[in-house]
């Protein structure tokens, strides 16, 4: 979520919730969210989401234009690599 005040009394979706696995840095989110809730079946998606691009302008057209997802292991892997993105996926249950 993106909250546009300190208070935080309105966000933004950025990645759905039910994250099960995350990791960044200034210029990358990347997360695997869980969607077995919605289909039953044992489902996961990736996204990857490009921070440094960020501007509160726009924040729809922003967000709809930074974020890669959901797509799936396969295509994530392959985007974190011709990207550079250097970063691992950390279980939200280990934290």
């Amino acid at each position: 979520m993106f909250c546009l005040d300190n208070c935080c009394n309105s966000a933004y979706h950025v990645i759905p919730q039910t994250i099960v696995a995350y990791n960044f840095n200034p210029d990358w989110i990347i997360a695997k969210t869980d969607s077995s809730y919605y289909n039953g079946l044992n489902d996961f998606a990736y996204w990857i989401f490009k921070k440094n691009a960020f501007t509160t302008a726009d924040i729809d057209s922003v967000i709809e234009a930074n974020l890669i997802g959901p797509i799936d292991s396969m295509k994530f892997y392959n985007l974190l690599l011709e990207n550079n993105i250097k970063l691992q996926l950390i279980s939200y249950s280990n934290k």
